[in-house]
């Protein structure tokens, strides 16, 4: 069995949580990693995701870093959890 990891950002609307999760993911790609992801609600698919993220990219990301702190948390689930 593999380990696997998940990552969830979370915050309120607006606050930029899909940019942010995509460069995540791109940045885990990057360095060859794969990544399986889960768009939100307001994306049809991945492509569509990739495609509005990219727009403007580094102008929402000055506004995210103007306007947000961000918690980089790490929580460790019991060994039970992935006993089958």
């Amino acid at each position: 069995m593999k380990n696997g990891i998940t990552i969830t950002i979370s915050g309120p609307v607006k606050s930029g949580k899909s940019r942010i999760s995509y460069i995540v993911k791109e940045m885990l790609k990057i360095h060859g990693l794969r990544v399986k992801f889960d768009p939100s609600p307001d994306f049809i698919d991945e492509p569509s995701f990739n495609k509005t993220m990219r727009e403007n990219l580094d102008e929402a990301m000055g506004a995210i870093g103007e306007q947000t702190e961000i918690t980089v948390k790490e929580v460790q689930l019991a060994r039970e959890h992935f006993k089958k």
